[in-house]
């Protein structure tokens, strides 16, 4: 796993845990912490590099040709 993917789970997982206590409390402003964590969990998801395929100089963006 790599740090980003380990940020997001944690973040997730306090989210869910605060967000749980709200309710359990009844504390509406602890439900919108616990909902404004996992938003930002799934935000993380759009930073950083794409994961892709990688173009090197000779790649050309095409598959290469089968041989005879």
């Amino acid at each position: 796993m790599n740090e980003r993917l380990t940020a997001k789970l944690v973040i997730t997982a306090v989210g869910m845990a605060v967000f749980l206590t709200g309710v359990r409390l009844e504390m509406e402003p602890v439900r919108w912490i616990g909902i404004a964590l996992v938003a930002v969990a799934f935000l993380l998801r759009f930073i950083g590099p794409r994961a892709g395929p990688r173009r090197g100089p000779n790649t050309g963006g095409t598959a290469p040709k089968p041989g005879p």
